[in-house]
């Protein structure tokens, strides 16, 4: 049985790339790429990019994205000594043989077979505990009727209204002093916040404040695009910023004059919260 980094280069060859070739196409280093198919997945990155850069290269070889991550799962978890929790995450994923699937029935046959189970299953205790609870929801439903009709009876009645009297009308109050109106605090200007791949990448955008709580991160495809409405200044990560474009209220941002903002490779940068 091959392991992940085993499957991944098989896909890579039988779909005729190179390191290169592959490095080339998904914006990621040799280096990463070549990690991965070894299954070591020990570069120093965060284990949000390992997963990032895992997904990106297993949609790009076309292989079954959940299947690949639930495996890598399943192999951290046996690194760090849980078999157990590894084992289960593998049979999760492991295809049913042909002679377990049993043919699926129609359904007056699956009507039948409900109806023979729980017939059968009913003993003769559980069909007394039955009838005593509907006894004692019959007893309980009584009580709530009776508490009910007795507190109609002695509810008093609502006061009958002088027709003489009119509510509504009411002698004009003299004019209070006018007083200085306050400003009001001004509002935070809302904006919108575009991004657009041009190619497969990783982004995770979030507020530099609450770094643990990203307002997205994930890997977006070519030709996807996420919008994000903020009022303070966010954080941008991604795995290549020629990858993606950046927009603020539907106008292009120039990320080659940013700073922080590196010509290829992962990068962070911030954008602000100003016109």
């Amino acid at each position: 049985m091959k392991n992940l980094g085993e499957k991944l280069a098989a896909a890579r060859n039988a779909m005729g790339f190179t390191l290169r070739d592959a490095a080339d196409q998904t914006r990621l280093r040799t280096d990463i790429i070549s990690n991965m198919e070894s299954g070591e997945f020990n570069f120093k990155l965060p284990e949000i990019y390992k997963r990032g850069f895992l997904r990106i290269y297993a949609a790009f070889l076309k292989l079954n994205v959940d299947e690949i991550m639930a495996e890598y799962a399943a192999l951290q978890a046996s690194r760090r000594g849980d078999a157990r929790k590894a084992k289960h995450i593998l049979e999760r994923i492991a295809p049913a043989s042909p002679k377990d699937v049993e043919p699926p029935q129609s359904v007056d046959g699956r009507y039948e077979s409900s109806e023979d189970e729980s017939g059968g299953d009913i003993s003769e205790d559980q069909m007394n505990y039955i009838k005593l609870g509907a006894v004692f929801v019959g007893v309980l439903l009584a009580v709530a009727l009776i508490i009910f009709g007795v507190s109609s009876l002695v509810r008093p009645n609502a006061p009958e209204e002088n027709p003489d009297i009119n509510m509504a009308s009411s002698a004009p109050a003299s004019p209070a002093p006018r007083q200085q109106a306050s400003p009001a605090a001004q509002p935070a200007k809302e904006y919108l916040l575009g991004i657009s791949a041009l190619r497969d990448t990783y982004i995770n955008v979030y507020y530099p404040q609450d770094k643990s709580n990203p307002l997205y991160t994930g890997s977006l495809a070519a030709g996807d695009k996420k919008e994000f409405k903020y009022k303070t200044p966010l954080k941008i990560m991604t795995t290549d910023a020629q990858n993606i474009e950046v927009y603020r209220n539907g106008k292009k941002i120039d990320l080659s004059r940013g700073t922080g903002i590196q010509p290829s490779g992962i990068c962070e940068f911030s954008v602000s919260a100003r016109d």
